[in-house]
């Protein structure tokens, strides 16, 4: 059972860096705006973004909701804040909470909980955060960000099918012998993307795995070439060498056979 928290939930469309217009999607008394709760000056809130593919961003404030957004939106860089990471969005959804009764160190950790949850879920932080604030002072913080989020995903889900994959550890066993040394890194790659990823079939993992290979070498597998990769060099002869006859070969069929195994 959620706890309920009082919200309110708009969508955002923004024109050439600023607000063009407000549609409250909750309220219908305030169908341009905000309710007023949320527009009240140093009461504690938390704001969040999303469109349909993914949460965005995750803020806490003070102030006005729209001051907050107008304020992030027209910054101009020179004092090192570069004001909202969304601000090239054209619409996005806005959820904000209001917490009365908080100060400003508890809704930071609400704010960093939620942003957690994302991540927990989906292995990723929301696509515009560049930092978070976590503390461990407020424990009650954890509960409530917890159930932001899952009333988020159960009310208002994603579209789109990802998040965890529970056949992710058997799918990606390791083969006892590999080619060259890199290619076990790019096998653990390989495993933290598909774990979060939105493949569902077999055409979908095939070119996942080529996509793959691809982002890492920027090659394609080549019959009797390596390839080396700087980021999974960590010493020895072939260090960061990536075998493409070991993939072609081994490795993408075994994990090709693996995967329509587990799927049937």
């Amino acid at each position: 059972m959620w706890g309920f928290y009082k919200y309110d939930r708009v969508e955002l469309c923004l024109k050439e860096g600023k607000i063009g217009f407000v549609k409250n999607l909750k309220h219908l008394l305030f169908p341009n705006d905000f309710e007023p709760e949320f527009k009240e000056p140093k009461t504690s809130k938390v704001y969040l973004l999303k469109n349909n593919d993914f949460y965005l961003y995750v803020g806490a404030t003070l102030q006005p909701i729209h001051t907050k957004l107008a304020q992030g939106l027209r910054v101009d860089c020179t004092n090192g804040y570069h004001g909202h990471n969304w601000k090239e969005t054209k619409i996005a959804e806005c959820f904000v909470w209001s917490f009365a009764g908080m100060d400003k160190s508890q809704i930071n950790s609400i704010r960093a909980e939620i942003v957690y949850e994302i991540r927990n879920k989906y292995g990723k932080w929301p696509l515009l955060q560049n930092e978070i604030h976590f503390n461990n002072e407020f424990s009650f913080g954890r509960e409530v960000g917890k159930d932001i989020f899952s009333y988020l995903e159960d009310k208002y889900p994603l579209r789109g099918n990802f998040g965890f994959k529970g056949i992710t550890e058997e799918l990606f066993d390791e083969p006892s012998q590999y080619g060259l040394r890199g290619d076990p890194y790019l096998w653990k790659d390989l495993k933290a993307r598909f774990e979060y990823s939105s493949v569902t079939n077999v055409e979908q993992f095939e070119e996942f795995l080529i996509d793959g290979f691809k982002e890492n070498t920027n090659e394609i597998p080549t019959k009797g070439k390596s390839f080396f990769v700087k980021h999974f060099s960590f010493g020895g002869m072939s260090s960061g060498s990536i075998d493409s006859d070991f993939w072609t070969q081994k490795g993408f069929p075994l994990l090709v056979e693996r995967f329509k195994k587990l799927n049937k």
